[in-house]
């Protein structure tokens, strides 16, 4: 998201699969299989849990797979102790962020390390988000951090979210009022490079507007909130 350099660790060293539970009823297992498979149907995800075997549930409850725990690899929980922000960041929302909050111990290091903590939402479309609003997004990561850090305040999870809603595309609605009624912060700035801003005159703003921030204005809010 930002060029920038540092370290790269993965968040637990268990060997596991994602399954993946939707409103219609229906599971899956698999990163590959999970919302894209499913934009037709437009079935919204609704939890997710660890699976050891890749392979598919079947109708037999006998042959149902156990979800697995798992814990956060030391290293990896010194590293969110030691961080002047945590950002929850842009990726497929279900797969590339909510499933790294499921490692024990990465709700409870969240929690305790005092320091900024910031959502930046996806812009353009995400299969992943049918069905939620920002808030309702907003919201899980709480509620996955809790369950493992327990009752601890919002604002010990999530401070502030980033979002540019003149220049840039969010499929899900933004509700900026039950935002703040939250107690987060709602920074809505420019994120993309000043040549790709919307002209306020602009007939249709809307089928200009982007999918791509500008890292440096990004990084330029996370530094400052940082400092």
């Amino acid at each position: 998201l930002l060029g920038a350099k540092g370290s790269v660790r993965p968040l637990t060293g268990a060997n596991l699969h994602i399954r993946t539970y939707y409103e219609d009823g229906t599971e899956e297992v698999g990163q590959h299989r999970m919302g894209k498979a499913r934009t037709g149907r437009k079935s919204k995800i609704i939890k997710l849990d660890l699976v050891e075997q890749l392979r598919q549930p079947s109708a037999n409850d006998a042959d149902r797979q156990e979800a697995q725990d798992c814990d956060v690899d030391l290293v990896s929980a010194e590293l969110i102790a030691s961080a002047d922000l945590i950002t929850y960041p842009m990726g497929s929302f279900f797969s590339s962020v909510l499933v790294n909050l499921l490692p024990q111990g990465v709700g409870r290091a969240i929690v305790k390390r005092n320091c900024p903590k910031i959502y930046i939402p996806n812009t353009g479309d995400d299969p992943e988000m049918h069905g939620y609003s920002l808030l309702e997004c907003a919201l899980l990561v709480i509620d996955l951090v809790r369950k493992d850090a327990g009752r601890a305040p919002i604002t010990d999870i999530l401070q502030y979210i980033l979002v540019d809603t003149r220049n840039c595309h969010y499929c899900v609605p933004v509700e900026k009022e039950k935002i703040a009624e939250m107690g987060i912060a709602l920074i809505d700035v420019q994120l993309v490079e000043d040549e790709d801003c919307i002209d306020p005159y602009h007939t249709s703003p809307s089928s200009s507007k982007k999918h791509f921030l500008s890292p440096s204005k990004v990084l330029e809010v996370c530094l400052t909130l940082g400092s």
